[in-house]
């Protein structure tokens, strides 16, 4: 381990121009705001059986799939604040793809608050989306549909099976690192 560590050194925080973006990140995140998505994005309680939030990691140190310790939400105010999972002052869609939007827009408008202050674009991953659901998910496939699922998933990818908060079995291609949006992860098959 030693000689791994002395063959990749750590970048320092400040290189020639360049300037990462963090400490500052991690220094400035209660004062960051996102009301905009809060307040542009429609609500729907009654699309799916699960709600999405959106979680924020200081630290960048928890990179667990479904890690529901974190205690950083994006709250209904526009702010990133410090609650439980079940409060009611949390912000929350009930919509996969409005999550995957929404999480995309934070992304973006994160770089851009580092940009404007003369940082680089981090490397690191400060939202996650977290899934919950509303309802167990009724089962909607048989052994046979699963089967033929895995023999048409395209074995150029790497695939993942999930069942969806509607109790129907997926392919999932595209495994986005920070994204938890099904409600049973079966594995990962190349």
């Amino acid at each position: 381990m030693r000689d791994f560590e002395e063959r990749t050194p750590l970048l320092p925080y400040n290189s020639g121009d360049m300037k990462y973006p963090d400490k500052f990140i991690e220094d400035n995140f209660d004062k960051f705001e996102f009301t905009d998505i809060v307040e542009n994005s429609i609500e729907n309680s009654d699309i799916g059986n699960a709600r999405f939030f959106f979680t924020f990691d200081k630290s960048c140190v928890s990179r667990n799939f479904g890690d529901n310790t974190r205690s950083l939400f994006l709250g209904k105010n526009g702010f990133i604040i410090s609650k439980e999972i079940c409060s009611d002052e949390l912000y929350c869609v009930y919509n996969r793809k409005q999550a995957i939007e929404i999480f995309e827009k934070l992304r973006i408008i994160l770089c851009r608050m580092c940009k404007e202050k003369g940082y680089a674009e981090s490397i690191n991953e400060y939202w996650s989306i977290y899934g919950e659901m509303k309802n167990e998910a009724r089962v909607n496939f048989s052994k046979e549909s699963i089967k033929e699922l895995m023999k048409s998933a395209d074995d150029r990818f790497v695939n993942q099976m999930v069942i969806d908060e509607f109790g129907y079995a997926n392919i999932v291609q595209k495994i986005w690192r920070n994204i938890s949006c099904s409600s049973r992860e079966m594995g990962c098959w190349q």
